[in-house]
């Protein structure tokens, strides 16, 4: 119970300091590791949902006026879903399950109130203007998502072989410092608007990634559904 209270507590701290606090935002690239850790883990199913709501509530209670709902509900349809899926299949759930509630507004009347940005407060920050210019704010996210869940299995395999592994923390790093290498190579400040702004219009690459998200979100969801449906022994297991 102390290591999930661990969880619970730096899931939290993740979200609300890097939401709170703009020079902080880097935070935002590892606040999913300790969900996922729970997730990963053998505790009942209240916790895993539990630990997404409470760390989006600490980020929406950090973001006002913003809310979680969409990337609640997609946490808790990623969490209901895991076991159906089988490890490879719930990989691409999470990510595009979250991308795809970030991209909900933009295609649909959901309010964007509704939804958490992750690459929100980066946008406070003039230095990360360049970064957010050329990968747009859901290229930033799945950037940031792919950061938390490579740092999960970091932590899974130094828990289970007492080592680490190099490549992964080598690619954590060089993803880390991409946004940085922009910032600093830049010439000049690009002007970019927040996806909370009035006058934001999405950019190609977020049209592409938003389009791909909400594809891949329904086709896996649709998969567990019929794996749900199926009599087990009907059940198709490759690739799980």
């Amino acid at each position: 119970m102390r290591k999930q209270l661990l969880y619970f507590g730096l899931s939290g701290l993740f979200f609300i300091f890097g939401y709170r606090y703009p020079e902080l935002a880097a935070l935002l690239a590892f606040a999913w590791v300790p969900a996922l850790l729970l997730v990963n883990g053998d505790v009942p199913l209240w916790q895993k949902l539990s630990i997404g709501a409470w760390a989006l509530l600490s980020a929406s209670l950090s973001s006002a006026p913003q809310w979680a709902l969409a990337t609640l509900i997609a946490w808790i349809l990623f969490v209901l879903g895991k076991s159906l899926w089988g490890r490879q299949r719930a990989l691409l759930a999470f990510i595009f399950l979250i991308l795809s509630a970030e991209a909900l507004p933009f295609y649909t009347a959901w309010p964007k109130n509704l939804t958490l940005f992750l690459a929100e407060d980066f946008y406070q920050n003039p230095f990360w203007h360049p970064w957010l210019a050329q990968v747009g704010f859901l290229g930033a996210s799945f950037q940031l998502l792919f950061i938390s869940l490579l740092s999960n299995f970091v932590i899974l395999k130094f828990q289970s072989q007492k080592k680490w592994s190099w490549l992964l923390l080598s690619t954590i790093a060089i993803l880390l410092l991409i946004p940085v290498f922009l910032g600093l190579s830049a010439d000049g400040t690009p002007i970019v608007l927040s996806p909370t702004d009035e006058n934001f219009e999405l950019l190609a690459i977020d049209r592409f990634i938003a389009r791909l998200s909400l594809f891949l979100a329904f086709f896996l969801l649709l998969f567990a559904l019929v794996r749900k449906l199926l009599p087990k022994e009907n059940a198709d297991d490759r690739f799980t």
